[in-house]
């Protein structure tokens, strides 16, 4: 029992991990829109090194990740609009908000345990 403990504690934290990775490209990519929107590339690192610094603070990377999940949902609502239809936006942009859900979260799992507290 212990080694089947041990092989599943040991995959959750390599999902864990990549997950953390992917919501990292996730601050990134918001840094990248901060350049489009302000025209600075230096609001755009003040951004990123906010987010950062705020996805190892317990507290603000939980807002970090509703606000993110949040930003999926918006994200799946825009496609579906382009795609046409009320079906289509309420369906994808639930799809965009749980798959965030399901990804942000378990990152959150993962900066807990790097957590500044």
């Amino acid at each position: 029992m212990e080694y089947e403990s041990l092989v599943s504690s040991i995959a959750r934290m390599k999902t864990e991990d990549k997950n953390s990775a992917i919501i990292m490209v996730e601050i990134a990519i918001i840094s990248v829109f901060m350049v489009f929107e302000f025209q600075s590339w230096q609001m755009s690192l003040a951004v990123f090194g906010g987010l950062f610094i705020a996805h190892s603070i317990k507290f603000l990377a939980l807002i970090l990740t509703l606000l993110i999940n949040v930003g999926w949902g918006v994200v799946g609502y825009k496609v579906g609009e382009l795609i046409g239809g009320q079906a289509a936006m309420l369906s994808l942009s639930l799809i965009g908000l749980l798959c965030g859900i399901g990804v942000n979260f378990s990152a959150l799992i993962h900066s807990e345990d790097l957590s500044l507290e």
